[in-house]
């Protein structure tokens, strides 16, 4: 699962059992609101400067008071999406700390453990993350019952950890048990046929796609119902059934159109020597694009490094931005160059990264909260290149 949807789900869990909006201290709520707006205009000094502020004011009222841990898991919150881990990770163990000394049975104990669990799968720190998030468990069934949402979001974040470890039968298990709760839940559904499909279990992937393509016929969401009938129609391509995969991407485009990319071919890397131990790496591929949701944007294809011989995106990788290119509504083919360079410190690092493949996106400004968004489309294994490297960075022979 992408780490964005782990991201999105942390968001998900109700908190009960203490709130912001019953008794407090009138300053000190008005500092929490303050450190809140500013954060949300991006005053970043000023924002951390009300928060501890607001720390400062709810110790008056005793060091391990609701108001403390309320204000510290805020405060960490903040310092995770300045990617301040180091004192995140601090105030969420304050956080907890406070929990397990006064209320360990409380909703707010089981919601302080899943967020340090959170932090830690984010950083790639699985062990830890997986062990707090087994922990958090049965702390969350207990606080809310075992039907609850917020029992279901940590079955999704810890079935989420194993599938990135390939760890795919516990995350299987996982999953089922939220679906048992709720048949239609969209992310885990989605998860499971990732699943699925990562291992060829195409049969078992089929009615679960089917499953979330009646869900978001229900719930009225055009984008994420053509998603999804794209990822349908591209199942039954796999599946050697063209005329059903056909309909399905007609249908997908009257549901909502959107941006194509198709990378039609790539040529093999190049190497060329630099001074200092670096090597440049050239490409060039042949990209056919179609542009239906705005009047311009801007196309981009990017190297990206693995460590497998598949170029499967659920392994490491790493990835070169390419540069955008302006381009218009309609469709059209380009030829792209596509260049990165690779110094002998970067490959000591990802020894293992020794094959090379393009991921290809249209990006376009749209209204909205985000208004940068991207589409693609393509598949692209097939070009998946061993590089002419060794672990030194030095051109093979």
């Amino acid at each position: 699962m992408a780490m964005r949807h782990v991201v999105a789900l942390i968001g998900v869990l109700v908190l009960t059992g203490c709130s912001a909006s019953g008794w407090h201290d009138a300053e000190w709520w008005a500092s929490v609101q303050a450190a809140a707006q500013a954060a949300s205009e991006k005053q970043s000094a000023e924002a951390e400067a009300r928060w501890q502020q607001a720390v400062a004011q709810a110790e008056r009222d005793g060091p391990e008071s609701w108001q403390v841990a309320y204000t510290l898991r805020r405060l960490a919150l903040f310092y995770e999406s300045q990617k301040r881990y180091d004192e995140a990770e601090r105030a969420y163990k304050q956080t907890l700390a406070i929990w397990e000394r006064t209320a360990p049975r409380a909703p707010a104990a089981a919601r302080a453990v899943t967020d340090l669990a959170h932090l830690y799968h984010g950083l790639g720190r699985f062990s830890e993350a997986e062990a707090l998030y087994r922990r958090a468990l049965p702390m969350t069934v207990a606080a809310f019952g075992p039907t609850h949402r917020n029992v279901d979001v940590v079955r999704i974040l810890l079935a989420s950890l194993y599938a990135q470890q390939g760890r795919y039968d516990e995350a299987e298990t996982l999953y089922k048990e939220v679906l048992v709760n709720e048949p239609s839940d969209p992310q885990a559904l989605r998860d499971l046929v990732h699943i699925y499909e990562t291992q060829g279990r195409y049969a078992e992937a089929e009615p679960l796609l089917r499953r979330l393509v009646t869900y978001w016929e229900a719930t009225g969401n055009p984008r994420e119902l053509a998603d999804e009938i794209g990822r349908l129609a591209a199942l039954l391509r796999k599946t050697d059934r063209p005329t059903g995969a056909g309909e399905m991407e007609a249908r997908a485009q009257d549901v909502f159109p959107s941006d194509k990319v198709e990378v039609l071919s790539v040529t093999p890397p190049e190497i060329r020597r630099l001074t200092g131990g670096f090597v440049a790496f050239v490409m060039t591929a042949t990209v056919q694009y179609r542009l239906r949701t705005a009047d311009v944007a801007r196309l981009q294809v990017s190297p990206v490094r693995y460590t497998s011989a598949e170029c499967a995106l659920g392994g490491p990788f790493v990835l070169y931005a390419g540069p955008l290119l302006p381009i218009t509504r309609g469709e059209g083919r380009a030829f792209i160059p596509v260049r990165w360079i690779v110094g002998p410190d970067d490959l000591s690092r990802h020894p293992g990264h020794k094959y090379v493949t393009v991921q290809s996106a249209v990006w376009t400004d749209m209204p909205g909260p985000k208004p940068r968004q991207t589409t693609t489309a393509g598949a692209w294994a097939h070009d998946c290149f061993e590089l002419p490297v060794d672990g030194s960075a030095e051109p093979a022979d």
